[in-house]
């Protein structure tokens, strides 16, 4: 739950144009989290993969690190991996809001930039 308070936050943040604080993480695979998502609400994008990554090396079925991942390569315009990632994040948390959210969002994206979506 505590990896769901801390993405609500961000998402908070995001909405109010400020910056939230979040509370220490409780395990590196979760610091690494953390620092995914400021990276990516700083937009600095590729450093948000690299940290997200990094949560995954430490917690391999941390679907809000594959969510992370997505969203940061989407936000690269890198949609195939972004897709790939958020529905890895589905596999591990199908009842994952954000993920679907993120994922609707993907394929419309894609498909408005002329890409193929790929068929699931």
């Amino acid at each position: 739950m505590e990896r769901a308070r801390n993405n609500l936050l961000w998402i908070l943040s995001l909405k109010t144009g400020g910056s939230v604080r979040t509370a220490p993480a409780s395990t590196p695979a979760d610091a690494a989290l953390l620092l995914s998502l400021q990276h990516a609400q700083a937009h600095r994008y590729q450093e948000c993969v690299d940290a997200a990554r990094q949560a995954l090396k430490l917690n391999p079925r941390m679907a809000e690190a594959y969510n992370n991942l997505g969203f940061c390569y989407a936000s690269l315009q890198k949609w195939d991996e972004g897709i790939e990632n958020i529905r890895e994040a589905l596999k591990i948390m199908p009842d994952f809001p954000l993920a679907s959210g993120n994922l609707s969002w993907m394929l419309a994206e894609k498909a408005k930039a002329g890409a193929r979506v790929a068929p699931r």
